[in-house]
């Protein structure tokens, strides 16, 4: 996919970071009014949809939370659009609609498979965390204590002085 270069108005940013910082702040009204202001969501419709979503869902709107939330799946790549699965999921499933949630939840979990293709769940049990690897370093290689300020000093530090 190629990236495209999108100018957006400071004021539409402002909304939306306002907008993300409410929901953050459990306040879904005020973040529904910011989004509301926005005069042209077109090129960030995707992230105006999620954030709708967000919202009605944080007020338990379950069904609006749906409709906003199923449009910017469908805007949002793969695997980008993973945690609008799994909202749509909480929503399907607060809303009683126990197959949908797991059909959303089973698109959330296969749609960041894509991405490292690891199944987390079966590899973990294989890998032994309590295991140590032993290596020496060669010569070429010499420790340092970066808690000593004379063996060590970041390159930038002269600027900072």
């Amino acid at each position: 996919m190629k990236a495209v270069k999108v100018m957006l108005p400071v004021k539409t940013v402002k909304r939306l970071f306002a907008a993300e910082g409410y929901l953050e702040l459990g306040m879904p009204e005020q973040a529904l009014e910011e989004l509301a202001l926005i005069e042209d969501p077109a090129p960030i419709e995707a992230s105006v949809e999620y954030l709708t979503g967000e919202a009605f869902r944080q007020q338990e709107r379950y069904d609006d939370a749906v409709k906003a939330l199923e449009r910017a799946a469908r805007l949002i790549p793969e695997p980008y659009n993973k945690v609008v699965w799994e909202s749509l999921s909480d929503c399907f499933r607060k809303n009683g609609d126990d197959e949908l949630a797991d059909v959303a939840a089973i698109i959330a979990r296969e749609t960041g498979a894509a991405v490292d293709e690891i199944n987390f769940d079966e590899d973990a049990d294989e890998y032994d965390f309590e295991a140590e690897e032993s290596f020496e370093l060669g010569d070429e290689f010499e420790a340092f204590d970066a808690d000593d300020d004379d063996e060590f000093a970041p390159p930038w530090q002269d600027r900072w002085a």
